[in-house]
């Protein structure tokens, strides 16, 4: 899974898919327009696929895409995604069914407003890489603040801007500092989406139906599981979107709210 527009360490993942004989699909949702080493993100693996919902950095409102060179996953995902048809003539009662398939196809219009809106992905990775340029440099003033290491700077869409504080309870100030100038940022260790900490529903195996891990078991009991290591990381990462659409004025008065918090969290900080 390629998060916020960026990057995973295809270098390592490859090489255990290449060590262990896997498969690599990538998860590209947040990562549009990204590339690693001058490759698109989504290019690298047997399949890749990119969401169009509203939060995503193109947005057709809802739907998705899938690519893949291999014809026969691509037949049988666009059959999977359309109850099953296989799309040979125009009587579209009289289609076979080859698989059993879902209703997860996307609407025409859904799917003309995402083309309208991928042609402008260029300006907008264009806007948001120079506004990333900006705030790297304003931020990098502040002794002992840490960013987020890319795997390729370059090929980063820039969608997000990641700082990493000394640690959880630094975090936590500059979390609350900011709420308090009326910035939302994401903090992802108490997220209840994005990180294993609050995901009970997972841990417990919540689910309307019986599920594989109900009957052939789990290799562990993620109730119990701890990570220190990356409770490490996550409890001190804050994380808040770069806009296609601020005015330098607007990205101006961003930062300077910005710097004037960090700094009075990190004055009170050992480094």
């Amino acid at each position: 899974v390629h998060m916020c527009g960026a990057a995973a360490d295809l270098a390592g993942i490859l090489a255990v898919c290449e060590e262990h004989d896997v498969q690599l699909i990538e998860d590209s949702a947040q990562a549009l327009g990204a590339t690693y080493k001058g490759k698109p993100l989504g290019r690298w693996g047997r399949m890749g696929s990119y969401s169009y919902d509203f939060f995503k950095i193109t947005t057709a409102g809802e739907g998705g895409v899938v690519i893949t060179d291999d014809r026969q996953l691509w037949d049988t995902a666009q059959q999977f995604a359309d109850h099953g048809h296989d799309h040979i003539g125009d009587n579209r009662g009289m289609e076979q069914h080859p698989i059993l398939g879902t209703n997860f196809r996307i609407s025409e219009l859904h799917a003309a407003v995402g083309v309208a809106q991928t042609r402008k992905l260029p300006h907008m990775l264009e806007r948001q890489r120079a506004h990333k340029a900006v705030i790297q440099e304003r931020l990098s003033q502040i002794e002992g603040l840490a960013f987020r290491r890319q795997c390729d700077d370059a090929g980063d869409s820039a969608t997000f801007f990641h700082l990493l504080l000394p640690n959880e309870a630094a975090a936590r100030a500059v979390v609350k500092g900011l709420g308090e100038q009326g910035i939302g940022v994401a903090y992802w260790y108490d997220n209840m989406f994005h990180y294993i900490k609050q995901w009970d529903h997972l841990k417990q195996l919540s689910a309307p139906y019986r599920m594989v891990a109900h009957e052939l078991g789990l290799p562990q009991d993620l109730r119990t599981m701890t990570f220190p290591q990356s409770d490490a990381v996550m409890s001190r990462l804050i994380s808040f979107n770069i806009r296609v659409t601020w005015t330098e004025a607007e990205l101006d008065a961003f930062l300077t709210k910005m710097e004037g918090v960090v700094r009075k969290v990190m004055e009170g900080v050992t480094v």
